[in-house]
């Protein structure tokens, strides 16, 4: 999905979230949505809403503070990751 795009957040700063364990929450008040995130998705969203960027730099800045010992796999998870934040509406091709 678009490897060479460069990604937004859509509307990060209005969403309402909260963090309960291990668990990200948050409420889209443009969409009436609510969605439950992993801490690495959470993780993912809050890189992209503060530096829009494409999936080769955000696999570089994830991996440098923990290396993954298979970079394809991991290039592979980013890119599920990005896939689903963008079919939820919280991420968006950057114009």
């Amino acid at each position: 999905m678009y490897p060479a795009a460069r990604w937004k957040a859509s509307n990060y700063g209005e969403l309402l979230i909260e963090q309960w364990d291990e668990e990200v929450f948050l409420f889209n008040p443009a969409s009436g949505h609510t969605h439950v995130l992993n801490p690495a998705a959470a993780a993912l969203l809050a890189e992209i809403a503060e530096h829009p960027t494409d999936v080769g730099t955000l696999c570089r800045r994830f991996q440098a503070d923990d290396p993954a010992p298979d970079p394809d796999a991991f290039a592979d998870s980013m890119v599920h990751h990005i896939q689903q934040l963008a079919l939820i509406g919280l991420i968006e091709v950057a114009a």
